[in-house]
C-alpha cells in the first residue's frame, strides 16, 4: 500500500470524522475500475487508517465500470446511474468517495444532492 494513499485516507479521517462520535462509519466508494489490486488496496487503506486511529470503518465498494458504461447510449447510462444510486441510498454511508475521474464525471451531481459527505 502506497504512502499517499495513507496519506489521504488519514487527511479525510481527520477532516470528515473530527468531532463526531468515534463510533463505526460506513464508507461507500465508487471505484471506475474492476476489482484488482488498486481497488483493494484502497479499500484496505481506509480500513486500516481509520482503524488507528481508533475508528472502525465499514467499506463497501461499487464497481462502476467506466470502459464499458462510457460507450453506451445516454439511455443505458440512465440504467447504470439509477443503479449505482440505489447502493448510495440503502446503504446510507457517513462518506462517499467517487475514486477516479470516471465515475465523478458521471455521478458527482447525483451525490452531491443527496446532501452526503463526499470526496
Amino acid at each position: 500500500m502506497s504512502l499517499a494513499i495513507k496519506v489521504v485516507c488519514f487527511a479525510v479521517a481527520a477532516f470528515f470524522f473530527s468531532g463526531s462520535a468515534w463510533a463505526e462509519k460506513k464508507v461507500l466508494i465508487y471505484h471506475s475500475y474492476p476489482p484488482g489490486e488498486w481497488v483493494h488496496g484502497i479499500n484496505r487503506s481506509f480500513e486500516e487508517t481509520f482503524g488507528k486511529l481508533g475508528v472502525t470503518v465499514t467499506v463497501k465498494s461499487e464497481v462502476f465500470h467506466s470502459e464499458y458504461w462510457l460507450n453506451k447510449k445516454p439511455t443505458e447510462q440512465s440504467t447504470e446511474r439509477t443503479r449505482l444510486l440505489k447502493v448510495l441510498n440503502n446503504e446510507k454511508p457517513d462518506l462517499v468517495l467517487l475514486c477516479d475521474d470516471e465515475v465523478t464525471d458521471f455521478i458527482i451531481q447525483d451525490v452531491a444532492a443527496k446532501n452526503t459527505q463526499f470526496l
